[in-house]
């Protein structure tokens, strides 16, 4: 069976997702986002550095450590184009406002069968065209 994507149908071929504690930079104003009201950092974060000039046009950014979702969609299209498609989600952003947010929507791409789950229907339709070709014919337009 196929699902039916806004790129046409669609196999999976394999889903995997995994939180790991990674640094990252973000702009300031992800700064509000990481902290509760009181003024202190919420839960999960560590090593918060306020100060870093980010790749953000040299403007000021923060850094810090925190749980982060990546997500590994690899998938063929019915013309027999394959694809992988990596996409990753950091606690307190959009819909995670917890950790067991984050590990509930990881658990929807945990495995992969051949039809596609909404949440990885979702996120194939928005994020197709950002996903690498794994098709042999991929490099013979560049030779």
């Amino acid at each position: 069976m196929t699902t039916l994507t806004d790129y046409g149908e669609a196999y999976l071929v394999n889903s995997r997702s995994e939180i790991k504690n990674i640094p990252t930079t973000f702009c300031m104003e992800f700064l509000a986002d990481l902290k509760n009201e009181d003024g202190t950092l919420k839960d999960h974060i560590t090593d918060l550095d306020d100060n870093v000039v980010t790749c953000f046009y040299g403007r000021q950014g923060i850094r810090c450590t925190l749980p982060t979702l990546f997500i590994s969609l690899e998938y063929k299209l019915d013309d027999g184009s394959a694809y992988l498609l990596e996409k990753e989600f950091f606690l307190y952003e959009e819909d995670f406002k917890s950790l067991k947010d984050l590990e509930n929507y990881a658990e929807k791409f945990s495995y992969g069968f051949v039809d596609l789950n909404a949440e990885q229907l979702d996120i194939v339709n928005c994020f197709h065209a950002c996903a690498m070709s794994l098709s042999d014919d991929y490099y013979e337009d560049y030779e």
